[in-house]
């Protein structure tokens, strides 16, 4: 090799090496900032779609009570436990439904306030049906603002 090649290979590796180091650095940065790193990412993704799960699951087992306390401070606000049982009982699917899945969700921040929508589909006598619930994070806790089965809203 000539001694021109030797100088472009150093300064290539030379250069290659700093550009890691920057990645290195800079992903151990992100790591420190998002409080907990990619993991931290993954659990606030799972919330909504477990508190959902949640919601479906204490109806499934007619906890209604527990099922309510998963709705919004908002909707609780208009909504008594007795028309929430009325209301639940009178959707025959969501009621009905054996079992749940959750296909997706999207989680989005404006003006610090969290928004999840998880979509998915219950397993009922009469088929699969879908259903889609709408979630606001208040402080570290997901809560239910709506959910909609088969495109009707629980009102």
């Amino acid at each position: 090799m000539a001694e021109g090649d030797n100088k472009t290979l150093k300064i290539v590796g030379i250069t290659c090496g700093v550009i890691a180091l920057l990645g290195v650095c800079t992903l151990g940065a992100c790591l420190v900032c998002t409080g907990g790193g990619i993991g931290a990412i993954f659990v606030a993704a799972a919330a909504p779609a477990e508190q959902t799960n949640g919601f479906l699951a204490d109806v499934r087992a007619q906890r209604l009570g527990g099922a309510y306390r998963r709705m919004s401070a908002d909707y609780r606000a208009t909504h008594t436990l007795a028309t929430f049982e009325q209301n639940v009982r009178g959707m025959p699917v969501l009621i009905g439904h054996s079992a749940a899945q959750v296909a997706g969700r999207t989680i989005s921040t404006a003006n610090g306030v969290g928004t999840a929508h998880v979509a998915g589909t219950l397993t009922t006598p009469q088929g699969p049906v879908p259903f889609e619930a709408t979630l606001t994070q208040h402080h570290d806790k997901w809560e239910i603002d709506s959910i909609d089965v088969a495109g009707t809203r629980l009102p």
